[in-house]
């Protein structure tokens, strides 16, 4: 029974006991932690693979697990620390020992041991299915651990040098205070006790060494005030390591423009947990009791003072006027933004366009009425710029040229747009410089280059606080933030090829030496679409209706055109990279757009409104249906996707549950909208199909992973399985009948 007493009241169980009562919040970032080593938490969005598949400077090797691994370590001394400096009054027999810090954190080994075999094992598993040999593996994990090891011998020696004992505490004092604190014949039980005193923790046995066991002294030897204030002092040692690391991390940003410091998302994603846990340890810290109301305080007092935009930072349009007066943007306004001859001039510059694109196939290829091919792409992250890529180089070589001649317009969303975006400049660039391959597989490989790190390197250490670095552009002052680290990066793995102005392909479009291109990221004040394109576009902004004999005012503009509604703003001036993020605005990842109206616009996603390109599409084919009847063989919707457009139901669903009866009018909406947008899309295309007088086609090319349940991730950064995978995919017997059929429709021998 003693030694089941040791065992029960040792220190690492009696830690492990007072965290579970006292501090369950922190338990949370531990939670996120292991649930993302193990492979069990967001595999959808590749959460896990930050931490399994880190990649550094373009490849995943040593180096970048030694520095995911530093970031582990930080993590694990960032709540050893908290812990230490929220409980240390609860243990004061810590005061008596040696480097207390040191056993403290020996002893509180429970759950990092926990988190350290769970992540070991899950990455040993992982590297095994990607391939790796076991000498790689093995150097993989030791990478890992020695970043670990780091990061905890740095911190132990912080605290190694500067807490002291009780006894290094009376060394230290005059000979007239050592003798008034010293050992006092007064019996414990006279003592006046604070309310401290009665929250002692019952600590029985503790871990000297790894390999030797101590019971616990007792500090009855010692005045009160004595080992009051030796762990007073530590908690001050701690609150300062706190300071001074956030310090650190902030200033870590200065640094994001060279290479060398944009660390793998894995170890920014330890960062965050660790600023977040920080945080919530000098709350609790200062606040104690009363940390719940005063963190409810801090937060209402930040919405409050964000109205005046002095904490929360919002996101601004490069090249875009911010000074006031703003624009109004209301419904009066969005009626108003182009007049019916305003309209019809922008419907004749379009038809130049289809006059010219008609001719110039005519002479390529010969055919009187060419197919005229509409590219649309979805989103879907990383996954998707690179299979839109591989599909279009694919598409390209087997219809000899055809599939881009013959293509009039692109739209879509997200990722999808990325990829179409990169290949239609190196298609246009190869028309006066013969040299640029634009099917050669390293332009591939540079659309599916990590675009996560320095997205999550900002988040840890700029945008988590206010971002504070500036930069010029134009006579303009913008802050860098992670939308401006992610064009930077998306600019260096693309060659700088697509560092231009939104109205630089202008020239090009209306030569039809390119397909138009029109992005529509959606308005969130009122589910609006923003098109964004080269050419005026003002027939897009509500449903069109030819010449009828009803009356139909009541249809609403859908749709706001950026180049003419901020005319007067400097809209001209939009870098076509941040239009191509405004269409990929996926929420929280990247930064909420902001445009200078009142009230003020906000943007996001186009995937929100049309993910699959299908609304531009058809309100493009029904405005200009009468020349498309009369000058083409046909329509042909080429679909580039990464998902399945057939809904796979559950077998055996899940039984009906409290929660599950609460959240599903939520949850099943939520989950469910892409396919009430497929529902939508198949209806316009059967109208289409029906009212227009040549055929129209839908050819869907799908990323279907070869083994079922391991789809990539839909996340900004591929592993080498999953890039694999995707270009496989377009091998699969759907995509080659699709294939065949684009080639009969083009009239490919």
């Amino acid at each position: 029974m003693k030694y089941i007493k040791y065992i029960a009241y040792s220190f690492p169980v009696q830690l492990f006991l007072l965290h579970l009562k006292k501090h369950p919040l922190l338990l949370l970032f531990w939670l996120l932690a292991s649930l993302a080593a193990s492979n069990t938490f967001f595999q959808h969005y590749g959460i896990p693979y930050l931490l399994l598949d880190p990649e550094y400077r373009g490849e995943v090797n040593y180096i970048s697990y030694m520095i995911v691994g530093f970031a582990t370590g930080g993590f694990i001394m960032t709540w050893n620390t908290c812990f230490y400096m929220l409980n240390s009054y609860r243990l004061r027999f810590l005061a008596t020992l040696s480097k207390p810090f040191v056993k403290f954190c020996l002893n509180n080994f429970l759950i990092p041991l926990s988190f350290t075999v769970t992540y070991i094992t899950t990455l040993v598993r992982f590297q095994i299915n990607q391939g790796l040999d076991s000498l790689e593996i093995a150097e993989n994990v030791a990478a890992l651990l020695f970043g670990q090891l780091m990061m905890v011998v740095f911190i132990i020696l912080y605290f190694a040098i500067f807490n002291k004992n009780v006894n290094k505490f009376l060394a230290g004092l005059t000979e007239k205070t050592k003798a008034q604190l010293e050992k006092r014949n007064v019996r414990l039980g006279k003592l006046e006790f604070d309310v401290t005193d009665a929250t002692q923790w019952p600590v029985e046995t503790y871990f000297a060494s790894p390999f030797k066991v101590r019971l616990v002294r007792q500090t009855d030897y010692y005045d009160k005030e004595i080992v009051r204030r030796v762990l007073q002092q530590h908690d001050y040692n701690s609150i300062i390591i706190i300071i001074i690391s956030l310090g650190l991390l902030i200033s870590f940003g200065f640094l994001l423009d060279n290479p060398l410091f944009r660390i793998p998302a894995g170890a920014s994603f330890m960062l965050i947990l660790s600023v977040l846990m920080a945080f919530a340890c000098l709350i609790t810290y200062f606040f104690r009791g009363w940390r719940f109301p005063a963190f409810v305080a801090i937060i209402m007092s930040i919405n409050y003072v964000s109205q005046y935009d002095l904490i929360v930072y919002k996101h601004r349009v490069l090249g875009l006027s911010y000074e006031e007066p703003y624009l109004k943007y209301n419904t009066r306004t969005v009626t108003q933004q182009a007049t019916k001859e305003e309209i019809e001039n922008d419907k004749l510059e379009v038809i130049n366009i289809l006059n010219r694109w008609k001719r110039n196939n005519i002479k390529k290829f010969g055919n009187r009425k060419p197919m005229m091919v509409f590219i649309q792409t979805a989103g879907g992250g990383m996954k998707s710029s690179f299979f839109t890529m591989h599909v279009m180089q694919r598409l390209q070589a087997e219809t000899k040229g055809k599939f881009m001649s013959y293509s009039t317009l692109m739209t879509g969303a997200s990722g999808g747009m990325l990829g179409a975006a990169y290949f239609r400049e190196l298609y246009l660039r190869n028309k006066t410089d013969k040299s640029i391959n634009y099917l050669n597989e390293k332009y591939l490989d540079n659309a599916g280059k990590d675009l996560l790190n320095p997205l999550a390197t900002a988040i840890a250490v700029n945008d988590l606080f206010v971002p504070w670095q500036k930069f010029q552009y134009g006579e303009q002052t913008f802050s860098k933030d992670r939308g401006y680290w992610f064009d930077m990066q998306f600019n260096e793995n693309t060659d700088f090829v697509l560092d231009k102005k939104v109205m630089d392909y202008s020239i090009p479009e209306k030569k039809a030496l390119i397909p138009m291109m029109v992005l529509s990221p959606t308005i969130v004040n009122d589910q609006r679409i923003l098109i964004i394109s080269a050419q005026p576009m003002g027939f897009l902004t509500k449903p069109f209706v030819y010449k009828g004999r009803g009356r139909l005012d009541y249809l609403t503009d859908d749709g706001v055109e950026y180049m003419r509604f901020f005319e007067k703003k400097g809209a001209q001036d939009l870098p076509f990279p941040v239009a191509l993020r405004m269409n990929a605005t996926y929420p929280y990842i990247f930064p909420s757009v902001t445009l200078p109206t009142v009230p003020e616009m906000k943007i996001m996603d186009a995937g929100i409104r049309d993910n699959y390109g299908f609304g531009i599409s058809t309100r493009f084919v029904n405005v200009f249906r009468q020349w498309i009847e009369a000058n083409t063989s046909g329509v042909v919707f080429v679909q580039i996707r990464t998902d399945n457009k057939l809904k796979k139901h559950e077998k055996d669903p899940a039984k009906s549950t409290f929660w599950n009866e609460l959240t599903s009018p939520f949850g099943n909406i939520y989950s469910n909208f892409l396919y009430e947008q497929e529902y939508v899309n198949d209806h316009l295309v059967g109208l289409l199909a029906n009212s227009l007088r040549v055929p129209v086609s839908v050819l869907d090319f799908s990323y279907i992973p070869a083994v079922e349940d391991r789809e990539a991730s839909m996340s900004l950064h591929l592993t080498r399985r999953e890039k694999l995978d995707i270009v496989q995919a377009f091998d699969n017997e759907a995509n080659q009948r699709n294939l065949t059929e684009l080639k009969r429709l083009l009239r490919v021998r």
